[in-house]
């Protein structure tokens, strides 16, 4: 089945030199667990049936184990969450539209954003020096990327003349005022950017692994089995990204749960 079934815990988009990615505890991993599932069912559905039964299962509650996939019960209390999520109704207007793998561990999507057209970068990101980068997989490590690059890879897939804002979802993306990545992204686009002083997760994470996959090894697999376009569909009808607003950590988990806060910040052209 490959990665493509299932995305968990959501996941700090910063990386920290010392301890690494923190992976998040709460609730929003069930939002992402049970939105990939559907989302994958439903690209599959008219290509394989079969295929789309298998991966539906967990959207409808996430309560059987699978030893495929490597999937656990989950309590009954966190199944009825699920099920919330899944029953609310989503605002067309504020789903991820034309979602675009980028690079390993960069995605973007457009959204709506008072009533104006968004385009969102998702990545790690670091703080460093007086500044900013954003953070990638190579194959012997991590690398960073910085604001050319990135619009770069954006000329290719989007026209900014359709946009009128701008936000980068990624850790420390916002840190160093004028030397911060998303100031210096607002001056070569020309548009207003917010971004973020802190640490910041969401809902669909940009990385992950073969048994815990995150948005890169979702679309990767989506390439190999000719379902990318479908999984951008899917989400544009269905999903919503969330910023965690409040500590989505475990007190267990310290480190990110210390580290955690909710600091946006608004670069204005």
């Amino acid at each position: 089945m490959g990665g493509i079934g299932l995305l968990l815990a959501p996941l700090t988009f910063g990386l920290s030199l010392k301890f690494g990615v923190g992976v998040a505890l709460g609730l929003t991993a069930l939002e992402a667990a049970s939105g990939a599932t559907a989302i994958i069912s439903g690209a599959l559905e008219e290509k394989n049936p079969q295929a789309s039964e298998q991966y539906g299962w967990a959207s409808l509650g996430l309560g059987i184990p699978s030893a495929a996939m490597g999937i656990f019960a989950l309590s009954k209390g966190i199944a009825k969450g699920v099920g919330a999520i899944k029953n609310t109704r989503l605002t067309l207007g504020g789903t991820m539209r034309q979602v675009e793998l980028l690079a390993d561990g960069l995605y973007t999507f457009s959204d709506t954003y008072k009533n104006a057209n968004r385009l969102n970068i998702v990545s790690h990101g670091q703080a460093i020096g007086e500044g900013s980068l954003l953070v990638v997989p190579q194959r012997n490590g991590w690398r960073n990327m910085d604001v050319d690059e990135l619009v770069q890879l954006l000329k290719s897939r989007y026209n900014f003349d359709d946009y009128s804002n701008v936000r980068t979802i990624a850790c420390y993306s916002g840190v160093g005022g004028e030397n911060s990545f998303g100031y210096r992204l607002g001056q070569v686009l020309k548009k207003d950017v917010k971004s973020y002083t802190a640490p910041v997760t969401g809902n669909f994470k940009v990385t992950g692994t073969p048994k815990n996959p995150g948005m890169t090894e979702l679309f990767r697999e989506a390439e190999r089995s000719n379902l990318y376009y479908a999984l951008q569909e899917r989400f544009a009808e269905r999903h919503i990204y969330r910023v965690d607003k409040t500590n989505p950590y475990s007190k267990f988990n310290i480190f990110n749960h210390r580290a955690f806060r909710y600091e946006p910040i608004k670069f204005k052209y």
